[in-house]
């Protein structure tokens, strides 16, 4: 049903009445664009591939930390007066420009997290990884630190007691060390990591955060070490692995071409599934929330193996996540407050205006609905 006035996007195949007397027409969508907009609307519970309720600010700066000067982008909610968020790490892949994961981690402060993403330092014929886990320690030292100080950005935005990472390929090889070093580190989310030797499968059993690996389902050079099986029998805590059907090595990001000429071609419309378990993995854990119970173990999360969107699911502990508290019922919808904007000369306004995923700018109406 399409009230007056409404637009709505309307899916091949799919009904949708108009009332008499409105101007309502029907818009045949690209079957890849379609795809994506059926991955983002699975279901009806609170999708976290959708902007939250709070503008972002970005800025950047250079860090001195672990020995090395790192520049940093720190994507930054606006939040009631009083009010800190939890802090995450997002690490890129090798090689790989921060810019390139910068719809994920506006969608990360957007849900009320402090994101912050560094330049690693790899070089182009090698990566010290024991360097980069000190680095990322570093880093959230660095950052609580600029949450006490008054004179920064961050000045009471940081809550340095919730503290998560998020990382793709060898950046996803970095958070899941630094995981196992770091006693500060509460959640881990890793996008089709790969390891270098055993360098990632030896710590393993040392990690004690709820641990989530989302794989790509294409095969390649940028993947193939990484060895899933033998990291899910060490891990103790409570953890989830997946392969997202179609997707290859650069789908967690919006990557160039030359990333899937090195590493496979997958399906750019895997990327909000990503986005949406990355999320909705970091808010269950850093913040409880119990929306993303549905996306955890419940019936978003069954509506999307259902739809073999996910395939291989290995859960483990799902009951006990912090958003899954009173069990696994559907999510409802977040709540938040009307977003304004942070005024810093220096800092950029990220825009919420995203017509596939904003659900305040259009109707979306997937395949098999009537509407």
């Amino acid at each position: 049903y399409v009230a007056p006035g409404t637009d709505a996007y309307v899916a091949p195949g799919t009904d949708a009445y108009v009332p008499p007397g409105t101007d309502a027409g029907v818009i045949e969508m690209p079957d890849a664009f379609s795809a994506m907009v059926d991955a983002a609307m699975s279901s009806t519970g609170a999708d976290p591939t959708r902007m939250g309720p709070y503008t972002v600010t970005d800025s950047t700066a250079t860090v001195s930390a672990a020995g090395r000067r790192t520049p940093v982008t720190a994507y930054v909610p606006t939040l009631p007066a009083g009010t800190t968020a939890p802090l995450v790490l997002f690490l890129p892949g090798f090689q790989l420009n921060t810019d390139q994961y910068a719809g994920t981690l506006e969608r990360l402060a957007s849900h009320g997290f402090v994101a912050l993403t560094p330049d690693m330092p790899c070089t182009v014929t090698s990566c010290d990884h024991d360097a980069n886990q000190r680095q990322i320690s570093a880093l959230i030292v660095w950052a609580v630190a600029q949450g006490a100080d008054a004179s920064s950005r961050l000045a009471g935005k940081v809550d340095g007691s919730r503290v998560g990472l998020i990382g793709h390929s060898w950046g996803g090889l970095s958070s899941h060390i630094t995981a196992a070093r770091d006693p500060s580190i509460d959640s881990v989310v890793l996008l089709d990591p790969n390891d270098d030797g055993t360098d990632g499968l030896s710590v393993t059993s040392a990690i004690v955060a709820p641990h989530l690996t989302l794989l790509a389902q294409v095969p390649g050079a940028c993947n193939s070490q990484w060895q899933e099986a033998m990291v899910r029998t060490r891990l103790t805590n409570s953890h989830l692995d997946f392969v997202i059907a179609r997707s290859g090595h650069c789908d967690p990001g919006e990557m160039d071409g030359l990333c899937s000429f090195g590493c496979g071609r997958g399906d750019t419309a895997t990327t909000p599934i990503f986005r949406r378990y990355a999320v909705a993995w970091t808010s269950c854990v850093l913040t409880g929330d119990p929306a993303m119970s549905a996306w955890i173990g419940g019936a978003s999360y069954d509506a999307d193996v259902s739809a073999d969107r996910l395939r291989s699911v290995m859960p483990s502990g799902l009951e006990t996540m912090p958003c899954n508290a009173g069990g696994l019922p559907d999510a409802g919808v977040i709540a938040g407050p009307d977003a304004a904007v942070i005024g810093e000369l220096d800092a950029g306004t990220s825009s919420m205006a995203d017509a596939a995923m904003d659900p305040s700018l259009d109707t979306f109406v997937t395949p098999g609905m009537d509407s």
